[in-house]
């Protein structure tokens, strides 16, 4: 079966202003967590009550946040996903090969 794969970054950064809105679009297997990566939301939970930023882990079995300590920098790691195959797995985006693969 052949169909088109997805990628998403492994984190996003939110501000507490946002966590509304983004609660509504986040997966059973997401994850939150604060900045240094102390406190974990998943969820069901009550809404976390912590300040600044939140982190969410897209998929926490694949990729797990750890602080950085020399401030955040996004990178290529996310996740590749499937629909047909229901395939998840961590992919470290090629760019452009992985838009224009060769037939």
């Amino acid at each position: 079966m052949r169909g088109r794969a997805h990628f998403q970054t492994a984190f996003s950064l939110i501000e507490r202003r946002q966590w509304g809105r983004w609660k509504a679009w986040l997966r059973p297997y997401s994850r939150a967590t604060d900045f240094m990566g102390r406190a974990r939301w998943v969820p069901g939970d009550p809404d976390p009550s912590w300040r600044g930023w939140i982190v969410i882990e897209h998929d926490p079995k694949l990729f797990q946040w750890k602080h950085p300590s020399g401030g955040y920098r996004a990178t290529g790691e996310g996740i590749l996903s499937c629909t047909p195959c229901v395939t998840r797995r961590s992919h470290t985006l090629d760019w452009p090969a992985d838009a224009w693969p060769e037939p």
